[in-house]
């Protein structure tokens, strides 16, 4: 596991750094730790392949907000979980387009910290599940972290892929929605079902995934999509 620490406050750092190494030891998890308290210093050091970066919002020569923004535009690893430190909780749905785990109040405590690696894990891991599929000529199965959304017309299921590609089997949604981790992946039309990591914005009767694509909200979905970005 790679972990990043971003914040200009040194015993900060060393307080979250301490904290994850004790859990990693009494998890028995390998984990490898950079810590930077500028922009400069973390975009020198960032490693595409980190897992888990806690970010401050006010940095000395940027913000959380501009670095969060900047990283999900141009890092390729979209399975990057961002954890932001404040000391004020309002930030929260400024922040919801650049899709954070979740937030590091100041002061926090190394509870805290415990809770949202427990958290990290308890999302990673259905992440890595499969989903399984038949069409006429195949079998396959694609993970759950590869699927941005599903689509369905005509008695025909579209899945489509982070990579952009596009496996069509035939089926409708309700056929394979029951056996979908309903805590990834949501129901917001008769025709879509949305892994809720891709989300970029969403609005009253439509949302955007991070490839700009828009979907459309129907109404009795609305009121639960709502609820479901609110306690995210």
């Amino acid at each position: 596991m790679k972990v990043a620490i971003c914040d200009d406050d040194y015993l900060t750092c060393q307080f979250i750094e301490k904290a994850v190494l004790k859990y990693a030891k009494s998890n028995n998890i390998t984990v490898d730790i950079d810590i930077s308290q500028s922009q400069k210093a973390l975009y020198e050091n960032f490693e595409e392949n980190t897992d888990l970066l806690f970010l401050d919002i006010m940095l000395p020569d940027s913000t959380g907000i501009e670095i969060g923004h900047f990283l999900r535009k141009h890092c390729e690893n979209t399975d990057l979980q961002i954890i932001f430190i404040s000391s004020n909780p309002g930030y929260a749905m400024d922040l919801f387009k650049i899709r954070p785990m979740d937030f590091l109040i100041k002061p926090f405590s190394e509870n805290d910290i415990t809770e949202l690696l427990e958290e990290y894990f308890r999302i990673r891991i259905p992440q890595m599940h499969y989903f399984i599929y038949k069409s006429r000529h195949e079998t396959g199965k694609v993970l759950y972290k590869d699927i941005m959304y599903f689509s369905s017309e005509v008695r025909q299921i579209h899945i489509y892929l982070v990579n952009s590609k596009i496996i069509t089997i035939y089926g409708k949604l309700s056929d394979i929605e029951s056996d979908l981790d309903k805590d990834i992946f949501w129901r917001i039309h008769k025709s879509y079902i949305v892994n809720k990591h891709y989300i970029s914005t969403c609005k009253f009767d439509s949302l955007y995934l991070v490839n700009n694509q828009e979907l459309a909200i129907s109404k009795s979905y609305r009121k639960d999509i709502q609820m479901k970005i609110m306690n995210e």
